[in-house]
């Protein structure tokens, strides 16, 4: 009888995993995010303080017509907020470098 059980413990392992699979369990992980209802925008030109204040606009805009949730809006409103700091972060360096390499510069 000991040589039966090994036989045994693989037809439960098997049986395990097949009514596992069977149930539905892990069947969404190859499965696709869900749709979401905002439009796809166009490739955006955020390169300038201006870019990113149009964009934070129609952000407004989007989130008080209720086309946006006001969570969304926020996330993307705070990305604004740090890509314009980068932008002028980067606008002032870019002025210091000039300053700092002008000659007759002490």
């Amino acid at each position: 009888m000991a040589g039966d059980e090994p036989p045994m413990q693989q037809n439960n392992a098997l049986n395990g995993a097949a009514s596992w699979t069977a149930s539905g369990a892990n069947t969404d992980v190859d499965a696709a995010p869900p749709a979401t209802s905002s439009k796809v925008s166009p490739r955006l030109r955020l390169n300038t303080i201006a870019d990113v204040k149009r964009e934070y606009r129609r952000l407004y805009v989007e989130a008080r017509n209720g086309q946006i949730t006001s969570g969304d809006a926020s996330k993307l409103g705070y990305l604004l907020q740090a890509l314009a700091n980068l932008i002028a972060d980067n606008d002032l360096e870019a002025r210091l470098h000039a300053l700092e390499s002008r000659p007759g510069r002490k």
